[in-house]
């Protein structure tokens, strides 16, 4: 059974009474809790226009996310786990901790780079994407390299919905590792109900239509997390140090929100037509590793363990030559 959660009260989730064009799911499932103390994080969402899909996809990050905390299986006395190093075709070792959640005075390492499918090429591919898509990231907001993207050129569900709620939407592209296209969404309404007045989101692909509609896809599904939150703030108050709370924080930083206007001064975009009809997640590794600046040396993927679905594979990307954590 499927249930929808909105201002702490939930229901059975069916089109029959489901207003928006998208749906919504949660998945949380038992975790572990290392020997440290620490567990891992326990709440997954995915939004989708589709129900199956995205009841699939948060389920799927359920898993990843617990598998984290177990990481690669490794020699224990090393320290060590198995990895393939895709930039050298050599099968290699790595330290068994950066397949791990964990947090360490020199390595901080948590889900960047991971990802979960059933079809083994597509969960290495999307876990290369996503460890470039962060790097991409640090690129983007720290050295305000990218592009403006003019949306009107890009029909997309997100996009209305956010409008009919009363926010401004912005998208730009960063190109470091290029075919690779990391598109960020900024959705603004500073009248909105909640103190969450923006909402972001990242997506990544070698088809810019696909990485908009992956950014625009994730910003509207914390847009509804944080609704969610601000109702749970309303009743229940937040603890300082917790995730929520952090995000609140920078939602009210004037120095956060100056930088977000310096985005406005970025040139546009200039679009060509694409001609990618890639149907193999290989090629598209094949074309985004052949293609990686020089100065990225290594590359690993290796498999996280887990047993709850076997059909479920864990892939995560290492680099020693690239950020592996989010900040």
């Amino acid at each position: 059974m499927i249930f929808d959660v909105s201002k702490r009260n939930f229901g059975y989730k069916d089109s029959l009474f489901n207003n928006r064009p998208v749906y919504l799911a949660t998945s949380r499932i038992g975790t572990f809790r290392r020997e440290d103390g620490g567990i891992g994080p326990v709440d997954c969402g995915a939004i989708s226009q589709r129900k199956r899909k995205s009841v699939l996809k948060a389920f799927s990050e359920s898993i990843e996310r617990r598998a984290l905390v177990i990481g690669a299986r490794g020699d224990a006395i090393e320290g060590l786990a198995e990895s393939f190093d895709i930039m050298n075709s050599k099968v290699a070792k790595i330290p068994r901790r950066f397949t791990q959640l964990c947090k360490e005075d020199s390595i901080v390492c948590d889900t960047t780079g991971t990802a979960a499918h059933f079809n083994s090429k597509l969960a290495q591919s999307n876990a290369i994407k996503e460890l470039l898509e962060k790097n991409s990231t640090f690129l983007f907001w720290y050295g305000r390299q990218g592009k403006k993207i003019d949306l009107s050129q890009h029909y997309s569900i997100y996009v209305s919905l956010f409008q009919a709620e009363g926010y401004q939407v912005q998208a730009y592209v960063e190109e470091t590792f290029k075919p690779l296209k990391v598109v960020f969404v900024f959705a603004k309404n500073a009248n909105h109900i909640t103190p969450f007045t923006f909402m972001t989101g990242v997506g990544a692909s070698i088809s810019l239509s696909n990485a908009i509609h992956k950014g625009l896809s994730e910003a509207y599904l914390l847009k509804n997390v944080y609704d969610d939150y601000f109702y749970r703030y309303q009743l229940e108050g937040l603890e300082p140090s917790s995730y929520t709370a952090i995000v609140l924080k920078a939602q009210t930083d004037s120095e956060c929100l100056k930088h977000l206007e310096l985005f406005n001064k970025l040139d546009t975009y200039q679009e060509v037509d694409e001609d990618i009809t890639l149907s193999e997640a290989e090629v598209e590794t094949d074309l985004i590793v052949k293609n990686l600046p020089v100065w990225v040396k290594e590359l690993h993927t290796t498999v996280l363990y887990q047993t709850v679905n076997k059909n479920l594979i864990i892939i995560k990307a290492y680099s020693p030559n690239l950020y592996n954590c989010e900040c």
